[in-house]
């Protein structure tokens, strides 16, 4: 399916084109910051995944990484984008393994953002069932709540408090039934560090310091894995690094599209 999708071609036909995945459970909403530095230098195309944001989602049955990835090659032709660099942040890195699957042809560049290349081990898998469960009886309250305790690193919930109130109004805008779906496919993807060793695009791998989701280790992994990538780590954020330290976030993902 087409995605909600805001495609900024300010740049002209000679960029580079960035697309960028929002994270869990939030919307393109998240990329502001990047959408109002990087336009000039390179074309934008945020996506809402299905069911997020803007993004309708016709049933929830069987939704998987493989769906989105492919609702973002349909959006990609859409717009008339060949190939791209992708930036992932949390589950957009999971798309971003699922694109290199399959369409590989089609990425030029990737930044893995705050993300993972292993799949679910059976604590964390325990944990979103238990986490569906709480969904079903409660609501989407409940995910809202764990986005902010466990997105957004302590410096931001310090210094930005405008930060961690638009973290709370994205979660609490998606569905209840997309978060439950998600949950789904998020447990049911692919494990991908072996997929990581084939990587031969200009890649960059950022990680919040205060990221307890995704720690600096996971990012460490996961660049090892790369042959061609770099580690950036970024003091005073958590999971949600291109709404916390934008700027340095898009000075990394800067060094992609200039390689």
């Amino acid at each position: 399916m087409i995605l909600a999708h805001d495609y900024i071609s300010k740049a002209g036909t000679q960029a580079p084109t960035l697309v960028l995945i929002h994270a869990f459970p939030l919307n393109r909403n998240m990329w502001k910051a990047q959408a109002e530095s990087l336009a000039v230098e390179a074309n934008l195309l945020l996506v809402d995944l299905r069911g997020f944001g803007e993004s309708v989602a016709a049933d929830y049955n069987e939704w998987s990484v493989k769906m989105w990835a492919a609702d973002v090659l349909e959006t990609m032709d859409h717009v008339g984008v060949v190939s791209a660099a992708f930036a992932g942040c949390s589950m957009g890195g999971y798309v971003i393994f699922e694109l290199l699957r399959q369409a590989r042809e089609r990425v030029s560049g990737i930044a893995l953002v705050d993300t993972r290349g292993e799949g679910d081990p059976p604590q964390a898998l325990d944990g979103r069932k238990a986490q569906i469960d709480r969904l079903r009886e409660e609501g989407n309250d409940v995910l809202v709540q764990w986005a902010v305790d466990k997105l957004v690193g302590e410096t931001t919930k310090k210094n930005q408090p405008e930060i961690v109130e638009r973290v709370r109004a994205m979660a609490r805008s998606t569905p209840v039934e997309t978060m439950i779906a998600g949950l789904g496919a998020l447990g049911g993807r692919e494990e991908s560090m072996e997929l990581l060793k084939g990587v031969d695009v200009p890649a960059v791998v950022i990680v919040g310091a205060e990221d307890v989701v995704s720690p600096p280790d996971v990012g460490e992994l996961m660049k090892n894995a790369i042959p061609s990538a770099t580690l950036v780590v970024v003091d005073g954020a958590g999971h949600l690094t291109p709404m916390e330290a934008p700027e340095k976030v898009n000075a990394a993902l800067r060094s992609i599209l200039r390689r």
